[in-house]
């Protein structure tokens, strides 16, 4: 396999792609099933209401003998919290106040070097456990009547559609907005503000005594704060042709496609893996969108088929020191072994706005750079987080990618339409 891929595609697959001749996609894949270790995560996993102001239970159900606990002030990375190691599938954590928010994650140790995924976050008198989150959520106004927002999602596989939906103004804390119940993916919110951003957060509801955790925040801008121009231009056969260290590649706009009920601008397919990845813009949001696909054998290793996601690419809305959050969980299943599964998380801040930039001699002007920290957690692996750079110019589109390690994507020229 050729040491590069399409650099949007580079996005979202992490680092399991990025150097794949003689390796399986995953390190820590043995290519003998009898020889795979399997670790398990915690199901049904619960935290009590605050006792005496300072304390919570916490009970998971799983059959190991040894597990770890970690936590931390709400929204803290997993991995980076207090932790705790426990040989009951219950513990109590103490020191807390209930003036404050908490998450808290567990995992199950199957040996010294072997865990599982982390199962979380769990708050104050909440459960998670089989019941999966929503995916792909999306918030639009109504082009007509902009106080009215549609909110759709997609039901995790094997749920019910039992759904609810808490909204607020942009940045609200979760646990404090405006309740709604839903039993279709989809909903309308009318009546809210046109000069007020809002996020949207959606569960959901398996029984009457377990939800998932909340996916979000979905949001979306205030009406009237989209930029003119278009920081990634989107028509048919609209093409830029890039240079990874001295390889040409070409990015192509083919076809226009309605998916879901939106409507997606459609690469090329690349020429080894057959990805499908899909654009869209909607209210200064830039959706990257990338299909369930199937990487054929190589190298020894056995086909693999990998879910689909979609994140945001870009919001040119946002001032500098912006920032949003696109979550998602990733399955890559081998012909023959076990499933891994990745959650993923990328923490994307607006750097600078409005500078310029030379590339490869050419020099852009009204610049947005945007970081972009990609957190991921493999099923019996640790935690990997990388760190990638993109420059976009206003009418072009990215001009620069840094994807760290030297791996530098730089424009060498375009057709727009």
């Amino acid at each position: 396999m050729p040491k590069f891929l399409i650099l949007f595609f580079l996005v979202v697959m992490g680092s399991h792609f990025t150097s794949c001749e003689n390796e399986p996609i995953d390190p820590s894949i043995s290519l003998n099933p009898e020889d795979e270790i399997v670790c398990e995560s915690p199901a049904a996993f619960s935290a009590s209401n605050f006792i005496e102001g300072t304390k919570i239970v916490l009970d998971w159900e799983s059959n190991a003998e040894t597990w770890q606990v970690q936590y931390g002030p709400k929204g803290f990375a997993a991995g980076s919290g207090t932790g705790m190691t426990v040989t009951e599938n219950t513990a109590m954590i103490n020191g807390l106040l209930a003036t404050n928010q908490y998450d808290f994650y567990v995992r199950t140790v199957c040996d010294a070097t072997t865990f599982s995924a982390w199962i979380g976050p769990v708050s104050a008198g909440t459960t998670i456990g089989s019941c999966a989150s929503p995916q792909n959520g999306t918030a639009v106004r109504n082009g007509i009547t902009p106080t009215t927002v549609i909110v759709s999602w997609t039901a995790a596989a094997g749920t019910a559609n039992n759904f609810e939906i808490q909204y607020g103004n942009t940045g609200f804390s979760v646990g404090t907005g405006t309740m709604l119940v839903a039993t279709t993916p989809t909903v309308t919110i009318p009546a809210l503000l046109s000069s007020v951003g809002y996020d949207f957060y959606v569960r959901t509801n398996c029984s009457a005594t377990s939800s998932s955790t909340w996916a979000g925040p979905i949001r979306v801008e205030a009406a009237g704060t989209v930029t003119t121009g278009d920081y990634f231009p989107l028509a048919i056969n609209n093409r830029w042709v890039y240079d990874y260290d001295g390889d040409e590649e070409i990015v192509k706009i083919v076809s226009l496609d309605n998916v879901g009920g939106n409507n997606y601008y459609t690469l090329e397919q690349p020429p080894v893996i057959p990805s499908i990845q899909r654009f869209r813009k909607a209210n200064g949001n830039y959706y990257l969108k990338v299909e369930t696909f199937t990487i054929p054998p190589f190298g020894g290793v056995p086909s693999s088929t990998i879910t689909g996601n979609e994140t945001i690419l870009l919001k040119d809305n946002l001032a500098v020191g912006g920032t949003w959050t696109d979550t998602y969980t990733q399955t890559t299943t081998f012909q023959g072994l076990p499933a891994i599964t990745t959650n993923v998380s990328i923490l994307s801040t607006i750097e600078e706005k409005g500078t310029s930039i030379i590339v490869r001699g050419v020099t852009y002007s009204d610049i947005i750079k945007v970081k972009k920290v990609m957190t991921s957690v493999s099923t019996g692996s640790d935690t990997e987080t990388e760190i990638r750079y993109y420059w976009f110019a206003k009418n072009v589109g990215p001009v620069k990618i840094d994807l760290g390690d030297n791996d530098i994507q730089e424009l060498k020229s375009y057709t727009l339409f």
